[in-house]
């Protein structure tokens, strides 16, 4: 549901559509805010969805918006009332009624592998969820059993839409790292024996991102990216949800296996030398190999070996040079 508060918190004056468009039921459309209202509130960009079927956009495509009204309506009709006047070749008016709204504004576009793990809001949010962590709401106990005497407890807590799981790393019985995770993952039961010399446990916190404890020396590096453009009120956006991890010593890379939500499989790849980064930021092979999505929709690990990274999409297999992978990390990083 709109929030009206929210959507007037915003000026839409001299602000610029970018796209308007219109399906069976509904109709959206997106844009981007005026220089005055991005450097003001932080927020570039927004979007909108009419759900109604008398909500038909006109072709308003880098249209300039002159004003934008949305108001609740009264009586048996209820939903909003929407009048969004435009300067595109000339002066349009469109008016319409509708039974809901959505509203949404983003801060960028594509991706930001911005790290959000132990900022402000994140433990903001983290600190409102920790109620569930009580005898009350407990769910199941496991225990994982880690290469080298290690072992992994996890208690699950649940109330609701509220989720944590409390997880130990022990060895010999006693605690040597404790940390929550907000999603119900297949914990890894393996290390990773980096060329560095140490060893590393792979772990995850949420959702999406990744992070390892150096069980040599105990030191954890946590990442959480800030991911795929989304509402502002939210802390991150879909990325990719990492499900088996492959090291490389002989080139440093590393190897992420996984998929978007609800979205085929697919290989990410980054430079693991610096483990305090986990790898980020990654490199997605399947829009590397095949960037129409025409031949391999969902790629799978294989190996690694001669320098090169080999991958599978049912019975057909594809190589990427370790080389080509680095140079385009290292452009994307922005040297030479």
């Amino acid at each position: 549901m709109l929030s009206l508060a929210r959507f007037k918190q915003h000026s839409f004056h001299d602000s610029i559509i970018t796209k308007c468009w219109n399906h069976n039921s509904y109709s959206c459309l997106r844009g981007e805010f005026s220089e005055d209202e991005i450097e003001r509130s932080g927020c570039k960009y927004f979007f909108f969805s009419f759900d109604s079927a008398d909500s038909r956009l006109p072709e308003m495509d880098d249209a300039e918006i002159i004003s934008f009204e949305i108001n609740e309506r009264d009586g048996a009709k209820k939903g909003y009332s929407v009048r969004i006047c435009v300067e595109n070749d000339g002066f349009i008016a469109v008016e319409f009624g509708c039974k809901y709204v959505s509203f949404s504004v983003f801060k960028y576009e594509g991706i930001s592998y911005r790290n959000v793990y132990g900022t402000a809001e994140y433990d903001t949010i983290m600190e409102t969820l920790k109620y569930v962590l009580d005898e009350a709401y407990r769910t199941e106990k496991v225990y994982l059993y880690l290469p080298e005497g290690f072992v992994l407890y996890t208690e699950t807590y649940r109330e609701f839409t509220t989720f944590l799981q409390k997880c130990t790393i022990r060895r010999d019985g006693q605690a040597v790292y404790e940390y929550l995770c907000t999603y119900n993952h297949v914990p890894f039961c393996e290390f990773i024996y980096h060329r560095n010399g140490h060893r590393y446990y792979p772990f995850h916190t949420g959702w999406c991102g990744i992070s390892y404890i150096d069980v040599d020396t105990l030191e954890v590096y946590n990442y959480l990216p800030e991911g795929y453009a989304h509402d502002i009120d939210s802390l991150c956006g879909e990325s990719l949800v990492i499900t088996d991890i492959h090291y490389d010593r002989e080139s440093g890379l590393i190897a992420y296996g996984g998929c978007l939500w609800e979205s085929p499989g697919n290989v990410m790849v980054g430079d693991f030398s610096c483990v305090s980064n986990c790898g980020y930021p990654l490199e997605d092979m399947r829009t590397l190999i095949d960037p129409d999505y025409e031949k391999y929709r969902k790629l799978d690990f294989e190996s690694w070996g001669g320098g090169k990274l080999s991958l599978k999409c049912g019975e057909m297999s594809v190589s990427v040079d370790a080389d080509e992978i680095k140079r385009l990390l290292r452009s994307h990083a922005g040297t030479p």
